[in-house]
């Protein structure tokens, strides 16, 4: 058809392309989270501790609940970014509606589910006062009308991805992410319910899923002129959803559950005080999602094809997030207390440090393995992630139980950082299983990885590290230059210097 986009999945793995549309990705984060940090600490003041460990669990169960699509959502991509690489665009149309069709039923019924458990969540699980438990109440009935219209855009997104137009997703993305922390802000001068907050964000909700429907009309005018169902894919969808079902649900309860715990066992404000650090660290896993939503539809056009190249792709990625998010995490680890106090106060800082330090490891582990985790989904083997998923969850529910009632919420983010470190290793294992040629890692860029996280649980565990800051500054220099001559070839160090001089030319 002539008005369809006309794509070639080769130039998905470019270096150029990849590093460009990584970094809109990023900048489509870093945008809305700048304004998440201005804003979270005048919530706190305005709201109260308690109402704001109320919206952090609202935040948490839409994402949870919105992966109710049944695994879909991620077959979407996966399917039409196969069909792109094999120029079969007459099937996209009939993948879309099968597919959106499927999901809008399936987030539906998470939806009323929701509903279902919003009463005894209240009274019975959290331990929410009771001076504001039917605000609460009210407010998750209202958070239920947005699992729909959060799952379909979803799903949207990943048509857009499949595309490769992260331009339009993070024009999208930035002032919508912005509004999900504004509105709140901008209704707290006359009231600081809970009801109106969360309405505000159902609002932005709809508004940005009817943009991304918009956008998808527009670059793939078949889906608005073709509205079909296509029977004979359900069955295939399904497969490569049930899967992603598994892992849709699992992973997320294993990531969320210690908040549920915490609020059951020690009280709902150690919710806040872990929930903060946690979405302050977690901000970190924008780095690898830049890369990954990237790298997801690639894998998926150009594996079969040429498998050596997306081998090399792998190793790449994880060597790049290893340089790039290291000194991050550790200038987080090493100033978790004083990073806190600045930001929250001393009170804060003290019952959340230790959290912030453990889970910043955990983050840094979890950055690593996302690389594997998004190669298996990309080449059609989520069965892999999910099976590994039911194994780690027999462990984890009793190790969490356990860490909690013995050392709080600083033994839930122990806890936590347990499970990523055994999920990254396994992935990395699968991972190399499946290639055919090579690992996909070279031994030294494991080497250096595990002497990374070495020096970071270090910091912790070891008193005679609380130094200071000027030589934690000597520390990094000196580790990220061993980094530097380790793990990037010279063509790949004469290329950055080259990049640097340009800019500083620039300039």
């Amino acid at each position: 058809m002539n008005d369809r986009p006309v794509i070639n999945a080769r130039s998905f793995t470019s270096g150029c392309s990849i590093a460009r549309n990584a970094t809109l990705n990023l900048v489509g984060q870093l945008v809305p989270m700048g304004v998440g940090l201005v804003t979270i600490p005048v919530l706190i003041k305005h709201l109260g501790t308690d109402r704001f460990a109320v919206i952090t669990i609202v935040w948490m169960l839409i994402g949870y609940f919105s992966l109710f699509d049944m695994g879909l959502g991620r077959a979407l991509t996966q399917l039409i970014a196969g069909k792109i690489g094999k120029d079969r665009y007459e099937d996209v149309a009939g993948i879309f509606w099968t597919s959106m069709s499927l999901i809008l039923a399936c987030s539906a019924a998470g939806a009323l589910l929701f509903a279902m458990i919003a009463s005894p969540l209240v009274h019975s699980i959290l331990k929410v006062p009771l001076a504001f438990q039917h605000e609460t109440e009210s407010a998750l009935y209202v958070t239920a009308l947005s699992i729909p219209f959060v799952t379909l855009t979803s799903a949207l997104i990943g048509v857009l991805t499949a595309y490769h137009r992260f331009d339009i997703i993070n024009a999208i993305r930035i002032p919508m992410g912005t509004y999900s922390y504004a509105a709140p802000l901008a209704i707290i001068p006359f009231s600081n319910n809970l009801i109106p907050i969360i309405a505000a964000l159902l609002i932005g909700r709809i508004i940005t899923f009817g943009i991304h429907l918009h956008y998808c009309f527009k670059i793939a005018p078949d889906l608005r002129k073709r509205v079909v169902l296509e029977t004979s894919i359900i069955k295939p969808l399904f497969r490569f959803g049930g899967w992603m079902t598994v892992s849709n649900i699992l992973g997320p309860f294993m990531v969320y559950f210690d908040r549920f715990l915490i609020g059951a066992v020690i009280s709902i404000t150690a919710v806040a005080y872990y929930a903060t650090p946690y979405e302050i660290i977690t901000k970190l896993w924008m780095i690898p999602g830049a890369l990954m939503n990237v790298l997801f539809p690639a894998f998926a056009a150009n594996h079969a094809e040429n498998p050596s190249h997306t081998a090399e792709l792998f190793h790449r990625a994880v060597k790049y997030q290893l340089l790039g998010i290291f000194p991050l995490v550790f200038v987080i680890v090493a100033g978790a207390h004083q990073g806190i106090a600045l930001w929250l106060g001393h009170t804060f800082a003290d019952n959340s440090f230790r959290v912030l330090q453990w889970l910043a490891i955990g983050v840094f582990i979890n950055c690593l393995a996302q690389v594997p985790f998004s190669f298996l989904q990309g080449v059609g083997k989520p069965d892999i992630t999910s099976k590994l998923h039911i194994a780690e969850l027999l462990l984890y529910i009793p190790a969490l139980w356990f860490l909690v009632k013995a050392a709080g919420i600083n033994g839930a983010a122990l806890a936590w950082t347990g499970r990523v470190a055994v999920d990254s290793v396994l992935l990395f294992y699968a991972t190399r299983r499946s290639f055919t040629s090579r690992s996909g890692v070279s031994l030294t860029t494991g080497i250096c990885a595990i002497a990374a996280i070495a020096c970071l649980v270090g910091i912790v565990v070891l008193p005679q590290w609380d130094v200071s800051f000027a030589i934690f500054a000597v520390m990094l220099i000196a580790l990220m230059t061993a980094g530097w001559k380790l793990l990037l070839s010279v063509n790949e160090r004469s290329y950055l210097v080259g990049k640097l001089s340009a800019l500083k030319s620039a300039k």
